[in-house]
């Protein structure tokens, strides 16, 4: 991703918050994958997630039904790509 090659050829410049997508992604496949070992603690940074997801959702008072709706499906397709994108710009070199 453009992110990503900006931040590896500035790392001193970059902002803390273009890590957080590829953070919540790491964090949260982690959780997943400790999950299926039968330790249900590992969900706990999905369902977080999700919380702040449909709060965020709930909560919008300056949208209307539909578009609250939509936020449930927008907000991860969104942080879920950027983070991932993000993940593979850092290790892809043009």
């Amino acid at each position: 991703s453009w992110r990503a090659e900006l931040t590896r050829s500035h790392l001193a410049k970059a902002n803390l918050r273009y890590f957080a997508p590829p953070a919540m992604v790491l964090t949260t496949i982690s959780g997943l994958l400790v999950s299926l070992s039968g330790l249900t603690l590992g969900l706990v940074p999905f369902a977080v997630y999700l919380s702040v997801v449909f709060l965020a959702a709930v909560f919008n008072q300056k949208l209307g039904l539909f578009d609250r709706l939509a936020l449930l499906l927008v907000l991860p397709a969104m942080h879920f790509s950027w983070g991932i994108g993000f993940i593979a710009g850092l290790f892809h070199r043009r």
